[in-house]
């Protein structure tokens, strides 16, 4: 159970010395929020069954993606699905979290609303650092805490992105500059482009 809610390196860490209290500092990872919308119109129109097998098989979707993209899944709090890449100096991976984003924009659209019309979602990414540890004894939960957190989140949230818009980064660009002769304005991520920076990106077909 422990090895499908913590990251590897903290479970080999608590079987060494189950006493120990877990807490990194980060110095540079990824962090992606992806945020159902119109999820208050959705529960006002499923009952629980419904509601709850939806979101079943809307986040079991994404841990798929998470485990193709070898990030790690955070958590899910109501209609927020929370991942990150990079930990423990792993390359801190803006491409993989990327990847992850657009397929999760892609992959909602197979979800149907009561309506009979396509999931929608949301996606803000921010990287930098972080502060990470596992809190609690009773249900120990991996949580990341500090200002790239905060920016990930309110990115998703952002009112500039629109119906048509699905992807923001935070001001910080999660990939790096372009080489010289390239666009200076998007970078390709497995032929499907997105921005670089505080703008929203449509999905292919938008």
């Amino acid at each position: 159970m422990l090895d499908n809610m913590l990251p590897p390196h903290v479970t080999d860490r608590l079987a060494k010395n189950t006493g120990t209290i877990i807490a990194d500092n980060e110095p540079e990872v990824s962090v992606l929020f992806c945020d159902l919308m119109e999820f208050h119109t959705i529960v006002a129109k499923l009952t629980p069954t419904e509601l709850v097998t939806l979101l079943d098989r809307v986040w079991s979707k994404f841990d798929e993606l998470s485990e193709k993209h070898g990030v790690q899944k955070m958590e899910t709090v109501g209609a927020t699905y929370m991942a990150v890449g990079g930990l423990q100096l792993d390359g801190c991976q803006p491409r993989a979290i990327v990847r992850m984003a657009m397929d999760c924009i892609e992959e909602a659209t197979n979800f149907m609303q009561p309506d009979g019309t396509p999931i929608q979602v949301r996606i803000g990414l921010h990287k930098g650092d972080v502060l990470s540890g596992v809190v609690g004894t009773k249900k120990p939960q991996f949580s990341l805490f500090g200002d790239t957190v905060r920016a990930a989140e309110n990115a998703a949230l952002s009112p500039l992105l629109s119906r048509s818009s699905r992807l923001a980064h935070s001001s910080h660009p999660i990939l790096p500059p372009p080489a010289t002769g390239e666009h200076g304005g998007a970078d390709a991520v497995d032929g499907r482009v997105h921005a670089r920076a505080d703008v929203a990106v449509h999905p292919p077909g938008v």
